[in-house]
């Protein structure tokens, strides 16, 4: 995985929104 320091706004977009995504199934997985 490269670097978690974002070089523009869509990476640091996209860095946050895979983030979510991960923790979101974490917790559904968590919960089922």
């Amino acid at each position: 995985m490269k670097s978690m320091i974002p070089r523009s706004m869509d990476e640091m977009l996209a860095i946050t929104l895979s983030s979510f995504a991960i923790i979101a199934w974490a917790i559904i997985w968590w919960q089922a």
